[in-house]
């Protein structure tokens, strides 16, 4: 699923890591407070959520303090909350300062993985699996903060690189899910188009089967609804940053064909737990 040229996961995190570290140098304290498209949480916050993270995955413990909210929807994101309130009473500086030297070193810690660590199973807040696959969800995670800081910040960009492309395999890995649902009551042989202007390998077709989503690479007869939109659109749909309804009346989500199931499909798009 990688193409020859993929720096590999390790190199990816890295480079969003630096990535991010250079939209918030020079940032000034109000700049670190502008809010994000993440519920709750601002510039700094999203810093912090990545710093915590990453100090835990180091073996640090998670600060034993009381941080629900009402825009905390499960107990993963109690759990991320902690760290982010732990964090609050800090200046922005520090905190990407704390955020530059903790990468760096989990940075080196990753780089000393052999092929052999990176196949071993680990347990992860989504179950167990291999250390590869878990750096991937990371990899997706940050890259999705770095975009949801570039759209805070009006410093939009970085949709070419590497780990855009991963993100877009993964939401596109989500597909037969997202059709399954949307079409669960459908005949076999019903199927969806998704395109994603420009993107390679699109438009992809899903089709049901046994009362699922299959991808399949050719279909009879036109699509039951099909879906077109940007790759910054697809991204926003599948990390669950905008309403289905609102890509649709701004005109950058198109649907054709059966409306009602191609809004089904967009909403389950949405991979973030």
């Amino acid at each position: 699923m990688t193409s020859p040229d993929d720096p590999g996961t390790v190199e990816l995190l890295g480079q969003t890591w630096q990535t991010i570290m250079g939209l918030c140098a020079g940032l000034d304290e109000p700049g670190y407070l502008i809010p994000t498209d993440c519920p709750g949480w601002t510039v700094k916050d999203l810093l912090s959520h990545i710093l915590g993270t990453e100090r835990t995955l180091r073996g640090e413990a998670i600060p034993d303090i009381e941080a629900d909210a009402e825009y905390v929807r499960n107990d993963l994101g109690r759990l991320n909350e902690r760290w982010v309130v732990a964090l609050r009473h800090l200046p922005g500086a520090a905190v990407l300062a704390d955020f530059r030297d903790v990468t760096a070193a989990r940075t080196q810690d990753l780089r000393r993985l052999d092929a052999a660590a990176l196949s071993e199973i680990v347990t992860t807040p989504f179950g167990e699996m291999t250390q590869d696959r878990w750096l991937n969800v990371r990899l997706f995670d940050c890259f999705s903060h770095e975009q949801d800081i570039r759209r805070a910040l009006g410093r939009p960009g970085n949709l070419e690189g590497g780990a855009a492309s991963r993100a877009l395999q993964r939401g596109v890995g989500g597909l037969p899910r997202a059709v399954g649902r949307a079409a669960r009551a459908m005949p076999d042989g019903t199927w969806v188009e998704i395109a994603v202007d420009g993107a390679e390998g699109s438009p992809w077709m899903v089709a049901m089967a046994g009362g699922r989503g299959a991808a399949v690479v050719a279909a009879d007869g036109p699509p039951a609804t099909a879906l077109g939109m940007d790759l910054e659109t697809f991204l926003l749909l599948v990390w669950g940053r905008v309403a289905p309804q609102s890509a649709e009346d701004s005109g950058r989500l198109r649907l054709r064909g059966d409306l009602g199931l191609g809004r089904g499909v967009a909403a389950g798009l949405n991979l973030t737990p």
